[in-house]
């Protein structure tokens, strides 16, 4: 092993680890850097990472878990489709319903007119009949 390694106070099986496993793929991945030089190190380094993985550096999902979620999406959007068809159908009956309110006050209106003109507030007092001449005039 390294004589980088034996200085630190870490388990054999770690350091094992470091030089086999870790130290190639490090190695590949600062040259890498150090040949591009990129903009945003961190996103290189996830891309890095997934191709490594032999998946695209896009490719967060797995195909099944891609497959789940345009399912759902499929039904999300019929959901709401269904309920955008039960807002259209309540507004037009909404619309219809104040459209008959209108008709219906508007004669409701007309009818309290012609109340009002029926109605006589008071009779006057020279108009007015008293008991006695009601039964003269009609024997």
């Amino acid at each position: 092993m390294s004589s980088c390694l034996d200085s630190l106070k870490i388990s054999d099986d770690k350091k094992k680890y470091i030089v086999d496993t870790l130290n190639p793929i490090l190695e590949e991945l600062v040259t890498e850097l150090l040949k591009k030089c990129p903009e945003d190190p961190l996103q290189y380094i996830i891309e890095f990472g997934y191709a490594k993985k032999g998946g695209a550096a896009a490719s967060v999902i797995s195909d099944s878990q891609a497959a789940e979620l345009k399912q759902e999406i499929a039904f999300l959007k019929e959901k709401m489709a269904e309920s955008n068809q039960m807002v259209a159908s309540m507004t037009d009956q909404e619309k219809k319903n104040q459209e008959k309110k209108k008709e219906e006050g508007s004669d409701e209106e007309e009818d309290e007119e012609e109340d009002d003109d029926d109605d006589v507030d008071e009779i006057p007092e020279n108009t007015r009949m008293t008991e006695q001449a009601k039964k003269h005039e009609h024997p």
